[in-house]
């Protein structure tokens, strides 16, 4: 299974004609909304040098 995976944001209608063209060659494409990462704080940052 590959990934691709678009950095920026782009226009639904550009989105839909990359998901025509993808499915025009017999490929499998769908769109998923992108989940949020949640950035992880670490309270032994701050001893790692000691």
């Amino acid at each position: 299974m590959k990934h691709l995976l678009l950095i920026k944001d782009i226009e639904q209608s550009k989105m839909d004609a990359l998901l025509y063209f993808l499915k025009s060659w017999d490929l499998d494409a769908e769109l998923k909304p992108q989940q949020p990462v949640a950035k992880k704080i670490s309270e032994s940052s701050l001893s790692v040098g000691l």
